[in-house]
């Protein structure tokens, strides 16, 4: 769990998230049967979350990349698409759910805040279009 002093400011509170985070992710893909692992490095800022690293997919590896803006605000972190669209926003409690509805996909989140230096995601995303469930660990880097 974040212990954020109970005079933090918002800009407090986005400096400690802010850093290098070694990235690990499994994703289960129920429609196809297939296990994929990503392994890379977050870097968060002011406005942004990038993600860089290696996809496996089956005998191949990937290079990845996604990207997030992002805007602190009331004890919170909005996540946004590079487009600018709200993907879902985000506490800083130690345990928390998130979902959003992408055209008919389900996405369900769930953050497990554990120190200022690790958190956990893990998605279920259901619809037409996807079904698969994903773990992600970010750990930071000093």
């Amino acid at each position: 769990m974040l212990d954020r002093p109970a005079h933090a400011t918002e800009t407090s509170v986005a400096e400690m998230i802010f850093g290098t985070w070694e990235v690990t992710r499994k994703v289960i893909d129920h429609r196809a049967g297939a296990v994929y692992a990503f392994s890379g490095q977050a870097e968060i800022a002011c406005e942004l979350f990038e993600e860089r690293g290696e996809m496996s997919v089956g005998g191949n590896v990937l290079q990845a990349v996604r990207t997030y803006g992002l805007i602190f605000e009331d004890g919170a972190v909005r996540v946004l698409y590079p487009s600018g669209n709200e993907f879902i926003s985000v506490g800083f409690d130690g345990a928390q759910r998130v979902s959003h509805l992408c055209g008919s996909d389900l996405y369900k989140g769930r953050f497990f805040f554990e120190s200022m230096d690790s958190w956990v995601e893990v998605w279920r995303v259901n619809g037409p279009q996807k079904r698969y469930s994903s773990l992600s660990r970010y750990v930071r880097l000093t």
